[in-house]
């Protein structure tokens, strides 16, 4: 433990324990709609939520409800190009954007 630990993020303390399951779950990732050609899919994250329920494995995963993620902590996985692409893009401007959807 420590103080170090005790001021970690979860995902760092999460990764910190190899072979511990842990289970980031929020309602509203369901109710996003990520695009037609988006991989992501809410409804497979709300079968997910379910069968961890019913089948009580949340008992046996630390259960963590994400956070709105910080600057830092954009940047310690996305360029910076990315997370300004993000800051500006809307579903109303999008089609401004054709460019860089390509890219990202």
């Amino acid at each position: 433990g420590g103080a170090l630990a005790d001021r970690a993020a979860p995902w760092q303390r999460a990764m910190a324990r190899p072979g511990k399951v842990c289970y980031f779950h929020d309602d509203l990732v369901g109710t996003y709609h990520y695009g037609p050609g988006h991989p992501m899919k809410p409804h497979r994250l709300c079968i997910t939520h379910n069968l961890v329920l019913n089948y009580d494995l949340y008992k046996r995963m630390d259960v963590y409800r994400p956070h709105v993620a910080t600057d830092e902590e954009l940047a310690a996985f996305h360029s910076d190009e990315y997370i300004d692409f993000l800051r500006r893009v809307t579903p109303d401007n999008v089609g401004d954007f054709a460019k860089q959807l390509q890219k990202f």
